[in-house]
């Protein structure tokens, strides 16, 4: 099965912010580098895992569709911050323009009936973030936060387009992934 989610695909001066700090933790505290793994984003739904044709095809469409009838904005990061002792994150402030996109998007995601919603974590009880680390930082999360507490973080990105990713395996290391832009619209 191959596994999809749609994101915000993070640009300019916050991305080249993000490759730093995650290389920088990576080498400082032997953690894994999630840029590695993964381009700088803002995770706006996990699709989970999806090989249905026809799903995948109305899930573009929609998008698509959406995509069209929406305006570009900036997308402002405020912090470092974190949940629990698990994951670290760049911290993106809930503007105005990003709450209601967000409201849009998530009340048209949910009428695919193969996407599941998972309130818990989506919808009213959104986060937006973009990881730094997380996974393997339990151990050494305090020293981690120490270090970052000194980051300023206060800039912007454009918000221009939504991307479809997917999970790609490398042929001859099954067990590793790595995830790349499938599908990318363009907003108005």
């Amino acid at each position: 099965m191959t596994r999809y989610i749609i994101a915000i695909v993070i640009k300019g001066q916050a991305k080249r912010k993000h490759c730093k700090l995650t290389k920088e933790l990576s080498k400082k505290f032997e953690i894994k580098n999630v840029s590695e793994r993964i381009d700088p984003h803002i995770t706006l739904k996990d699709l989970g895992e999806i090989d249905n044709k026809l799903e995948l095809n109305n899930l573009k469409k929609i998008i698509k569709d959406f995509a069209k009838n929406e305006k570009k904005f900036e997308i402002n990061f405020s912090q470092i911050g974190n949940f629990r002792e698990r994951v670290v994150f760049m911290d993106i402030k809930k503007t105005k323009d990003l709450v209601n996109f967000y409201k849009r998007f998530y009340k048209k995601i949910s009428e695919l009936k193969h996407i599941s919603i998972q309130s818990r974590y989506e919808g009213k009880n959104m986060h937006f973030h973009a990881t730094l680390g997380g996974e393997d930082i339990e151990p050494k999360f305090k020293e981690i936060r120490k270090y970052l507490s000194r980051e300023k973080i206060e800039f912007s990105t454009p918000f221009n387009e939504i991307v479809i990713m997917k999970r790609t395996k490398y042929k001859l290391r099954p067990w590793k992934s790595r995830w790349r832009a499938w599908k990318t619209f363009k907003l108005k």
